[in-house]
């Protein structure tokens, strides 16, 4: 038997409805123009995880404020990506250098 997905949202994105609806499947969510520079996003997913990874995906700037559990995994998330991108310490192994990429001794 089908089930609706659990989660749900509808979420202000800082994009045309038609930039929109040229980087995310049809199958991601409804899109709805709000103005020229926005539209609303609709989408249900398994998981609150998931549904924010379609927020990340549309690559853009976009603004949660309903419900508290998406808004929870958007700032999970966001930590996660702000941990990714500070550099290494002396406790964190190094990313080796480009130099040492077996790809880059062929590549100029």
């Amino acid at each position: 038997m089908w089930q609706a997905p659990p989660c749900k949202a509808r979420v202000k994105l800082k994009a045309p409805a038609e930039a929109i609806a040229s980087r995310l499947p049809t199958c991601a969510g409804l899109i709805e123009a709000i103005d020229d520079a926005t539209c609303w996003f609709e989408a249900a997913a398994s998981t609150w995880e998931y549904l924010a990874m379609n927020l990340v995906w549309s690559g853009v700037d976009f603004e949660v404020t309903d419900p508290p559990e998406l808004l929870a995994e958007v700032q999970t998330l966001a930590s996660r990506y702000t941990r990714a991108a500070i550099a290494p310490g002396p406790e964190s192994p190094a990313v080796p250098a480009a130099s040492a990429h077996p790809r880059s001794s062929t590549e100029s």
